[in-house]
């Protein structure tokens, strides 16, 4: 009797996610601290706010 060999699953790290600024679509590096009514009433959500350095605009990105 022969034996199947499986194929070795080949698991790559995940890709960490791009944020992209909405307004000049440059790619954000950089977080900020979220604002207060973010941190006191909206706590439970995984928000993270960004900051584009280029345009200086601030983002919520979900997740």
């Amino acid at each position: 009797m022969e034996k199947k060999t499986d194929e070795k699953l080949k698991i790559q790290p995940d890709a960490k996610k791009t944020v992209l600024c909405p307004k000049c679509n440059t790619e954000i590096n950089s977080r900020t601290p979220r604002g207060a009514f973010v941190k006191t009433f909206l706590f439970w959500l995984p928000i993270k706010r960004y900051m584009c350095y280029k345009c200086s605009r601030k983002t919520y990105v979900w997740g």
